[in-house]
This record gives structure tokens, C-alpha cells and sequence, in this order.
């Protein structure tokens, strides 16, 4: 048994798009879910031979995380362009 190496690439790229969450989190968050997804697959498919799913399933979630937030920003300012007329203001 060993490890998928995508499986052990998505849970890097899951803390790395955490912790680099604004400038190329909205990247990485969504890269990270096709590739845990991808892992997973993979892993299921080889009938044990592979192994990592954990890895996976955190690299999946934290790229949900984050693509989550984003998504969320992007319909509170569609909704205030909506309401108000104007995007969000930004903090100087």
C-alpha cells in the first residue's frame, strides 16, 4: 500500500490556500477540490492498493473552505450592487 500522491499534493495545496487566502486563494481553493476529488477516485478505483483518502478529504474540505468564502463575497457584492447601487466600499 502506498500513498496517492495527489491525495498528499491536495492537502498541501489546501493549507497553502488557506494560508495564502487573498492573494491566489481563489485559485488554489478551487484547483485543490478538483484535485482531491481526482485523488479520491483514483483511490477507490485501485481497490487498496492506494491509500490517503484522509489526506483528501482535508485537502476537499479546505478547498471548500475557501472557495466557500469566496463565493460569499462575490454575492454580498453582488447584492450590494443590487440594493445599493454601488460595490462595497473599501477600507482606505
Amino acid at each position: 500500500m502506498r500513498y496517492e500522491l495527489r491525495a498528499v499534493w491536495s492537502l498541501i495545496l489546501g493549507i497553502v490556500s488557506i494560508l495564502l487566502i487573498w492573494p491566489i486563494g481563489i485559485l488554489l481553493g478551487p484547483a485543490t477540490v478538483v484535485l482531491a476529488t481526482w485523488s479520491l477516485l483514483r483511490i477507490g478505483r485501485s481497490k487498496g492498493a492506494l491509500t490517503g483518502s484522509r489526506l483528501s478529504v482535508a485537502g476537499l474540505v479546505m478547498g471548500a473552505v475557501v472557495s466557500g468564502f469566496y463565493w460569499l463575497a462575490i454575492v454580498a457584492e453582488a447584492f450590494s450592487l443590487l440594493l445599493t447601487g454601488s460595490l462595497m466600499p473599501v477600507p482606505p
